[in-house]
C-alpha cells in the first residue's frame, strides 16, 4: 500500500478591508451594478491594500472611492482570514465612527445605498458579507 502526502499549494495572499459603517440603524454599502457575477449584490465598502499602503489608509481611501463619503474617524477591529482552496483573504475590518460629505461613488461599477440593517441581513443571498458580518456580531 503506497501512501502519498496531499501537495502542498502555495496559496497567494490578499490582504484587504472591509469598512462598516452604522448610524441610526442603517449602514452604508455598495450595490453592484455591473459586475456579471454579482449585479444587484450588496457589499461593504473596501479593497485591496497597495503596496505602502497602511490598513487604515486603504480603509479611507476605498470608503471614499467607493461610496463618495470622507472618514472622520474609524476603528480597527481586527482581522479576519478565509482560506479558499487557491488563496487566503485577510481582511482588516474596520468599523467607520464617523464620516462626511454627499453619498457619490468615484467608481462606475457600483452604486451607493445606505439601508435598514435589518432589511440588508434578509438579503443574505444577495449581500456578499453576510457571513463577516454575522460570523463577529457586527451588526449586533
Amino acid at each position: 500500500m503506497k501512501i502519498r502526502k496531499k501537495k502542498e499549494i502555495n496559496k497567494s495572499v490578499r490582504k484587504s478591508t472591509r469598512c462598516y459603517a452604522i448610524h441610526d440603524g442603517k449602514v452604508v454599502t455598495i450595490k453592484y451594478k455591473n459586475k456579471e457575477r454579482f449585479n444587484g449584490w450588496y457589499d461593504l465598502p473596501g479593497g485591496k491594500i497597495e503596496n505602502g499602503e497602511t490598513a487604515d489608509e486603504c480603509a479611507k481611501r476605498e470608503f471614499y472611492e467607493e461610496t463618495g463619503l470622507t472618514v472622520i474617524d474609524l476603528e480597527n477591529c481586527g482581522n479576519l482570514i478565509l482560506e479558499y482552496p487557491k488563496k487566503i483573504s485577510d481582511y482588516t475590518i474596520f468599523y467607520i465612527k464617523a464620516y462626511e460629505g454627499i453619498s457619490n461613488p468615484l467608481e462606475n461599477d457600483n452604486d451607493v445605498e445606505i439601508i435598514d440593517i435589518e432589511k440588508l441581513l434578509m438579503l443574505d443571498n444577495k449581500f456578499i458579507c453576510i457571513k463577516l458580518v454575522t460570523l463577529n456580531n457586527f451588526f449586533k
